[in-house]
C-alpha cells in the first residue's frame, strides 16, 4: 500500500472561532433542550478551566453532553444539523479553509481529530470535505438511545494521538509526509508526531514552546 500525506486538523479556535461544544451548549438552552441552570454550569466549568483551576476536561465535556440523554441518534442528528447550519457555518476561519484546500489540491489526505462529540465533527468533515475524522463518543444504550454519557476516553492530549494511531493502524493507513494545525498546548504531542506542525492563534505557553521548537505559527480571525 502507497504512503500518503496527511493533514491533522484541531477544530475548536481552529478550524473555526470558539469551543464548538459551548456554541452548541447556549443553541440548545435558546431551544429548550438544556435548561438555563445547566447552562449556567457548563459556563461556570469552562471559566474554571481556561483560568486553569480544573485540568480534567471530562468534567466539562460530561456536563455539556448531558443534553443528549434520552434522545435517539436519529433525534440528536436532526438537532445538530439545525445547530451547524444556523450557528456554527458563520464561524469559520477563511484562512483554515484555504489552507485545506490547498492541502487537498496538493493531494493530501485531511483528518480531522478533536474533543468535540463525533456526531459534531462529522458535520465538520462533511463540511471541509476531510477524508478522514476522529471525536469523542457518546454512550449508547441497546435501544440507540444516548444515555447522556461519554463513551471511553476524550480525544485529548496523548489520547488524542494513541486514538490516531490506533484508526492509522485499523485502517492499515501508511503515513509518508504529515502536518498539524492545533491552538491548543494539549495538542503537542500532535505537534510532536508530525513532520510540520503548526500552531495557530498560540496563547503564550504554546507561543513560546513553538518558537523553542521552531514549530510554524499562523494567525486566523473572521
Amino acid at each position: 500500500m502507497a504512503k500518503i500525506d496527511l493533514v491533522f486538523w484541531d477544530i475548536d479556535d481552529t478550524v473555526i472561532d470558539g469551543a464548538s461544544l459551548w456554541y452548541l451548549a447556549v443553541y440548545a438552552a435558546k431551544n429548550g433542550y438544556m435548561s438555563p441552570v445547566a447552562l449556567i454550569k457548563v459556563w461556570l466549568w469552562f471559566i474554571f478551566y481556561k483560568l486553569g483551576l480544573i485540568d480534567d476536561p471530562k468534567k466539562i465535556m460530561s456536563r455539556a453532553v448531558l443534553l443528549v440523554r434520552g434522545r435517539t441518534v436519529e433525534q440528536f442528528k436532526d438537532i445538530l444539523k439545525d445547530f451547524f447550519d444556523r450557528i456554527i457555518l458563520n464561524k469559520f476561519y477563511p484562512e483554515a479553509l484555504a489552507i485545506i484546500k490547498k492541502h487537498k489540491k496538493l493531494g493530501r489526505k485531511i483528518f480531522l481529530v478533536s474533543n468535540s462529540i463525533s456526531p459534531l465533527v462529522e458535520l465538520f468533515a462533511d463540511k471541509v470535505g476531510a477524508d478522514y475524522f476522529i471525536g469523542t463518543e457518546l454512550e449508547r444504550d441497546n435501544k440507540n438511545y444516548y444515555t447522556g454519557a461519554i463513551s471511553g476516553d476524550l480525544t485529548y492530549g496523548l489520547d488524542k494521538v494513541k486514538k490516531i494511531k490506533k484508526y492509522l493502524a485499523k485502517d492499515n493507513i501508511l503515513v509518508k509526509k504529515s502536518w498539524a494545525y492545533s491552538d491548543h498546548l494539549s495538542d503537542a504531542p500532535l505537534f510532536q508526531m508530525a513532520n510540520h506542525a503548526v500552531v495557530v492563534n498560540p496563547k503564550k505557553q504554546l507561543l513560546d514552546l513553538a518558537e523553542k521548537r521552531g514549530w510554524e505559527i499562523k494567525s486566523f480571525s473572521l
